[in-house]
């Protein structure tokens, strides 16, 4: 409720300094409701009779030989409308109807009703009998409106896994703040600028700052890109009926519809019959590599990021396109990906949209590689590298040279140059739209096709340079392993090319936002790195893809920040929640509080005592305050909820992780982290499975506990039963089945887990050096 809070100079002779805040409040305008579409009231099954029978072919005119796509579309988009009309319900507008929380049944309302009349006779008679008559019913009343109340939360907290928009939607009804623009100031390149608090004002600066940060292209020769060796040429792509009917099945009803207003929860519906237009208009809009020009616009919502809300470039424009142009991306992109995989082309560095891979799998296998340098006595400096706008920059262009140089030609390579090209955009705050833009650059951030593109553009920037570099997306990490002193040199060399692939292919880096940090021992030697004349500021940590990393490894501010996160979360759930007893608490800790402790966890497995029970503690703090529970110990109270320990939720989900990366879950290609045993020409033991790991040699506290070494024995342990499942649901169940009578599943006492058995481990609160372990027990020190 509380922002932009400065302490300023005492008043007089006072020695209290004046606090001053900005209090986010909000009025409620009294205004008429919207009139809407009723979609779930909808007569769908006489619509797709009526659908059935038109003749799409000729009402589109797709063998006319004037063939116009933009009249193809009008014409589909018109009679889609009609459809609407007739068979889908459209709510009237109301006056300033009260705005309740949960919904309440005609028993209520007679009930409220009832007692209104009853409260207007005992203030009419005012005798006593009437006073009392109206206290029974008032309190009969309350007790029904609290039943209702509790059954709605209890329903909401049952589908908070499928529905979690549902449960955000009830915390904000109940929140005293709303989150929106604030007053912006009109010239964002003055710092003493006078604000504004008008949505259209505030809209047209956000759409004038957007477009000036797009990139304009000069005229002459594109850089040279030299084509890729393409094993398998990009197919022709017809679009059949089961290509629109399998990506119809996905959409989320619950989504909001483009500029065209098609909504999904129509589509959806509708996909047995809407199937059959969709697809001549797709295929032909493949043939003639245009695309309607409605697909073309897009509705920006601001999304607030960090800094001053004040400033426009604080925001970052998300598109809102139409759904059905959304559906062919779909297809167009799956049909890409396909020919780049076919012909091997992707980087095996970059980690972002692309299946197989993942945030977790690029940290693994990055912090294997700084574990094994520490392991050695070697230290790491590495720069995190920061894009200007990067998504908005990206040179059109140049995009579709190297598209084509990736073996992306034909209509494919058409179609994506009409898709864009002339696109337009339109900035909307609370209403109120700015004047429409044209968009000369960049990708639109909210489409389904743009993250792949971005892809593809940065796709050959690890190959031009000596040191490791890893992408996920725009975020770009570049490191070196400092042997000699000339590897320092190396780095800098790296960067000064990085520098000039930038200039080349106008994707700008922001110096003032790069930052190196120098991982491993603390020592004398530390190096200046310059990226275009600016010395990069030195970071003690850094978050990279969701994970505060820190020179030291330690993952102290992580953990920190992470159960504050969780403890902040069930907090609000706790204001919220009327009635949280445990059959609400239970759906509504695993996906709203759980999550935030269970992100990446296999990479940031904790070791030291102090951290494992500072992260217990949230679970152990949260239960507890369940009713009838505060008696209970914390195992009892765990098996009665049947929620395990966190300690076990790590050991399981590094098992899991271990089974993605040996069984091809993941893609073989960029996990390399873990080694056979029969890869490694070494002779194991016979007895268990044939997918044993091979247990490296470590020295460090640190490297004896990273993933790649704490996992090995674990796994080893695990019979063949459990590691020969063919799918990881399969794999997950047979594994919680063989540990479901470990006592380390409930119990919060110092243990592990070693092939199904539990084996009590001493451990010393920070204690850095070697730990004593039991014999045959695996030398980590994962709990």
């Amino acid at each position: 409720m509380v922002s932009n809070l400065e302490y300023q100079s005492p008043i007089g002779k006072s020695d209290h300094c004046v606090v001053r805040f900005d209090f986010n409040c909000f009025t409620v305008l009294k205004h008429r409701g919207r009139s809407r579409k009723l979609y779930h009231k909808g007569d769908f099954t006489s619509l797709n009779k009526e659908m059935k029978d038109i003749d799409w072919r000729e009402l589109l005119a797709i063998d006319s030989e004037d063939f116009d796509i933009n009249t193809c579309w009008s014409k589909f988009h018109s009679k889609i409308k009609e459809l609407e009309e007739k068979y889908i319900p459209t709510s009237q507008p109301k006056g300033n109807k009260k705005d309740r929380k949960y919904p309440v049944d005609k028993k209520a309302l007679e009930m409220i009703r009832k007692k209104h009349a009853l409260a207007r006779k005992a203030t009419r008679t005012g005798k006593d009998k009437d006073r009392q008559e109206y206290n029974r019913h008032r309190n009969k009343v309350k007790h029904h409106m609290r039943k209702l109340q509790r059954n709605f939360e209890c329903d909401l907290a049952s589908k908070a896994k499928g529905n979690p928009k549902a449960i955000w939607n009830y915390i904000n009804s109940k929140s005293k703040t709303r989150i929106r623009i604030g007053d912006l100031k009109i010239n964002p390149s003055d710092p003493k600028s006078e604000k504004t608090d008008k949505d259209g004002e505030k809209a047209e600066i956000l759409a004038s700052f957007f477009s000036s940060v797009f990139t304009q292209e000069p005229d002459g020769p594109l850089p040279e890109f030299q084509d890729r060796e393409i094993k398998e040429a990009m197919e022709n792509l017809y679009i059949t009926l089961e290509d629109i009917d399998k990506i119809l099945k996905k959409l989320k009803v619950d989504k909001s519809p483009g500029m065209d207003k098609i909504h999904p929860r129509f589509l959806k519906e509708t996909m047995s019959t809407i199937c059959v237009p969709l697809q001549l208009i797709f295929n032909c809009s493949l043939q003639i590599q245009e695309i309607p020009e409605e697909w073309k616009k897009a509705q920006i919502s601001a999304i607030y990021k960090k800094g001053d809300k004040s400033q426009a470039g604080n925001y970052r424009p998300v598109s809102l396109t139409s759904t059905v142009c959304k559906v062919m991306e779909s297809i167009v992109r799956e049909h890409i990906i396909k020919h780049m995989k076919n012909n091997d082309l992707f980087s095996d560095k970059q980690y972002g949209f692309i299946s197989g891979r993942s945030t977790t799998l690029q940290l693994l296998e990055v912090l294997d590689k700084w574990t094994e340098a520490i392991d050695k006595g070697y230290e790491i400096d590495c720069v995190y590298m920061d894009y200007q706008k990067a998504f908005d920059t990206v040179p059109h262009k140049r995009l579709l040279q190297k598209m084509k140089a990736y073996g992306v030609i034909g209509p494919i390579h058409g179609w994506v140059k009409s898709f864009l090209s002339d696109r337009r955009q339109v900035v909307m705050v609370n209403g109120e739209n700015s004047s429409w833009k044209d968009v000369t650059s960049g990708i639109p951030q909210g489409s389904v096709l743009g993250p792949l593109l971005f892809v593809l553009f940065i796709n050959d920037l690890p190959n031009t340079v000596k040191s490791d570099t890893y992408l996920f997306a725009d975020d770009t990490k570049i490191f070196k392993i400092i042997t000699t002193p000339e590897d320092s040199n190396t780095l800098q060399e790296d960067l000064n090319t990085l520098n000039t692939w930038s200039d080349n292919w106008l994707l700008r880096f922001h110096p003032e936002k790069c930052k190196v940090m120098y991982i491993g021992k603390k020592s004398d030697r530390e190096p200046q790195y310059y990226l275009k004349d600016t010395v990069l500021q030195q970071a003690e940590d850094e978050k990279d893809i969701g994970v505060i990393i820190d020179r030291n490894l330690s993952f102290d501010k992580h953990i920190s920040e992470k159960v504050n996160k969780a403890n902040s979360m069930f907090a609000l759930l706790r204001r919220t929640f009327r009635y949280m007893d445990c059959k609400t608490f239970v759906p509504l800790y695993k996906t709203l509080v759980r999550t935030h402790l269970d992100f990446a966890s296999s990479v940031w497995a904790p070791y030291k005592q102090k951290h494992i029970e500072q992260i217990e503690a949230v679970q152990r703090r949260a239960t507890k305050q369940l009713p009838g529970m505060k008696e209970l110990s914390y195992p009892e109270r765990l098996r009665k909820l049947k929620l395990p320990t966190l300690s076990y939720r790590r050991i399981r989900g590094d098992m899991i992780e271990v089974f993605k990366i040996l069984t091809g879950k993941y893609d073989k290609d960029a996990s390399h982290c873990l080694k056979l045993w029969k890869d490694m020409a070494v002779r194991s033991s016979e007895r268990g499975h044939n997918m044993k790991l091979y247990l490296q040699r470590a020295k460090s506290q640190i490297r004896r506990n990273t993933f790649a070494i704490r996992t090995v024995q674990t796994w080893n342990g695990l019979p063949d039963s459990v590691v020969s499942a063919t799918t990881l649901n399969t794999f997950k169940n047979r594994l919680d089945k063989y540990w479901s009578n470990q006592n380390i599943m409930y119990d919060d006492f110092k243990a592990k887990i070693v092939g199904g058995n539990v084996t009590d481990i001493n451990i010393k609160e920070d204690d850095e050096s070697s730990i004593e372990v039991p014999e045959g027990a695996w030398s980590g020190n994962q709990l």
